[in-house]
């Protein structure tokens, strides 16, 4: 994020005149989702003023992954794994999504599943399906030995029931126990797969969820705000 993200982390940038967890957290409110958990590490305290000011009556429960600069984002899972105790909905921080994708994710009867785009992208992860179950994911595109019926791409949102939750607490155990703690999250899902059946939640044409990694992204669905500004789909 250039410049920009060495001010303040990417979910504080503003976007149509919220910051993007200012969006996120209204919409999640809205939706009924109230029972709140955030891992914070980069400019904390910025994050957690921003949401204090902005939601007074609201509580935040916050955790701290003081190692964010040294660790991947399995570690986050790990700091945070006392939450992991019933049904949750895990999803990134760094994502603009609207009401529509939030409603069908409550309405969809699946316990545990993966919200994805049908179309891939590079170095994104990689959700491959067989008989409409996950079978695997990987941001590694060599993929040609294993047995799939089609592939898409995770947008960073995943639904756990509380028994998966749990294994999934354990399976992440199995890394921090051996120090391997540089991985993503994805690799303790795979472990997962064989005990318990994973499906996928397809973005339909309301549906929006865009992970802001570049200045590019945020000037992206600035134009597609404007053409979709007489629909719903914002």
């Amino acid at each position: 994020m250039g410049e920009l993200g060495e001010q303040m982390p990417k979910c504080l940038i503003e976007y149509n005149g919220e910051t993007i967890i200012q969006r996120n957290l209204k919409i999640l409110n809205n939706c009924g989702i109230q029972d709140i958990t955030i891992v914070v590490g980069y400019r904390r305290e910025q994050i957690i003023n921003h949401i204090n000011i902005n939601f007074p009556d609201k509580y935040i429960n916050y955790i701290v992954n003081l190692d964010y600069l040294k660790k991947e984002n399995i570690y986050s899972v790990w700091v945070s794994r006392n939450s992991f105790n019933n049904d949750i909905l895990m999803m990134d921080a760094d994502l603009i999504f609207n009401a529509n994708v939030i409603k069908r994710i409550i309405r969809y009867k699946k316990k545990n599943f993966i919200v994805v785009r049908k179309e891939t992208h590079e170095d994104e992860m990689i959700v491959l399906i067989k008989n409409r179950r996950i079978i695997s994911l990987s941001n590694n595109q060599s993929i040609n030995n294993l047995d799939f019926d089609y592939k898409a791409e995770s947008v960073g949102i995943i639904r756990f029931s509380k028994y998966a939750a749990k294994e999934f607490i354990d399976k992440i155990r199995l890394f921090v126990s051996h120090g391997d703690l540089n991985k993503y999250y994805e690799e303790a899902i795979n472990l997962l797969l064989e005990k318990f059946k994973f499906w996928v939640l397809e973005l339909d044409k309301n549906s929006v969820v865009e992970e802001i990694d570049t200045m590019d992204d945020i000037e992206r669905l600035k134009s597609y705000l404007n053409r979709s500004i007489n629909s719903s789909v914002f």
